[in-house]
């Protein structure tokens, strides 16, 4: 539960009181092997930003997707993600930031040894829900196996179509 901050006399009638969260707090939602942490919702910033961290298992992350609405600013907190923004590929170490606006086609990866954590700033907020599209996406976007099917892709491309997002997966060969 976050920490509510007294009440301060506000700049703007209607917006959400302060909000401070120690290390650790935030609701985890675990899909597959990564484990994303909501720090700050979009219920307690009126939606105008969330701040979630991604914990990312070696080998894992988001596949290539796209959201209209939502501009995203990457941090990396631990270990090293490889992120491609259309055409371009950077590696992004402990440290590192990227910009990913609106509509741009984007997936990112943990190309380490061990687990890597990121912070993702959503302006305006993103849900729980859509986090769960873009992740279940990497799954979908798997090499073939029996847990994965074209069908598994399909419908996973439809959920996602219903929240907004559009995933850009591979094709089968």
């Amino acid at each position: 539960m976050p920490s509510e901050l007294p009440p301060v006399p506000r700049q703007a009638p209607g917006s959400p009181p302060a909000v401070v969260r120690a290390a650790g707090d935030g609701e985890p939602m675990h899909v597959l092997a990564e484990v994303a942490t909501f720090r700050v919702g979009a219920s307690e910033t009126g939606g105008a930003l969330s701040l979630v961290e991604l914990e990312t298992s070696p080998g894992g992350g988001v596949a290539p997707h796209a959201h209209p609405d939502t501009d995203e600013l990457l941090y990396v907190v631990e270990g090293c993600y490889v992120l491609r923004v259309g055409s371009l590929s950077a590696t992004l170490d402990v440290g590192a930031c990227a910009f990913v606006p609106r509509g741009a086609v984007h997936a990112f990866d943990n190309p380490g040894p061990s687990s890597a954590r990121l912070l993702i700033v959503s302006v305006p907020a993103s849900s729980p829900e859509r986090l769960f599209v873009e992740l279940a996406g990497a799954f979908a976007a798997a090499p073939a196996s029996p847990s994965r099917s074209p069908a598994l892709a399909d419908a996973i491309a439809r959920i996602a179509a219903s929240r907004g997002v559009s995933m850009h997966l591979p094709e089968e060969r």
